[in-house]
């Protein structure tokens, strides 16, 4: 039980950290006119790095609790598990999809900045790579709320290619959307649960004093 705790206690801390980092990436690009040469691929950096350890997160949680993952709590999980199958095949999906329709290889994702105490705002949205068959991309911006309005970076937006299977049993490419935003706040209330189940569960046990198992080993030395 231990091991499976820290992997999710890991899981869930590298997308905290990876939202933290994702948001001031964001604000920085929207003030800054002249784009510097990793900006872009640090949003993506941050943004992949969510969904691929929510995914982590949910696939513990699926082998080892008995966890409804249709609750609503997952659904912007979920979708992110269908990303990152396409994600994890991406060598495949560039001659299947990506260069048939010229679509950005990484995804695009847009984001909605806000300044307190005033009515300005920004909506912005990237595109991974050049294109070479279209003059202009469609700019899309989804009508979902954001459910904490008193964030600077609000609406993050993953989209990407994801590969499904149709009723008719063949296996088809389409659009999908991961809210970002949404699904960090999802994995902070489904934490919130376990948390309170655990607490339940063993109530028994002393946890007045916590200790986290990390470490680190340090030897000095010459290099000869």
């Amino acid at each position: 039980m231990v091991l499976i705790l820290n992997a999710i206690r890991y899981s869930v801390e590298i997308c905290e950290i990876s939202y933290i980092r994702l948001c001031r990436a964001l604000s920085d690009l929207t003030e800054n006119p002249n784009v510097e040469e990793y900006a872009f691929p640090e949003i993506y950096l941050e943004s992949w790095s969510i969904v691929n350890n929510a995914v982590i997160f949910r696939n513990i949680l699926e082998k080892h609790f008995e966890i409804d993952l249709r609750n609503k709590l997952f659904v912007e999980i979920n979708k992110a598990k269908e990303l990152r199958n396409t994600y994890q095949h991406i060598d495949e999906r560039i001659t299947e999809i990506f260069l048939k329709e010229d679509l950005p290889i990484f995804g695009s994702v847009s984001w909605f900045k806000r300044y307190p105490e005033s009515d300005k705002a920004i909506f912005c949205s990237i595109y991974s790579g050049s294109f070479t068959n279209k003059q202009m991309q469609n700019v899309k911006f989804s009508n979902v709320i954001d459910e904490n309005l008193n964030n600077e970076i609000q609406k993050i937006e993953l989209s990407s290619i994801v590969r499904i299977q149709s009723k008719n049993g063949k296996k088809e490419f389409q659009k999908s959307i991961v809210h970002l935003s949404t699904l960090i706040y999802d994995l902070s209330e489904i934490i919130n649960y376990i948390d309170t189940d655990m607490k339940l569960y063993y109530k028994n046990l002393d946890s007045t004093e916590r200790h986290l198992s990390d470490f680190i080993i340090k030897l000095k030395g010459r290099q000869t």
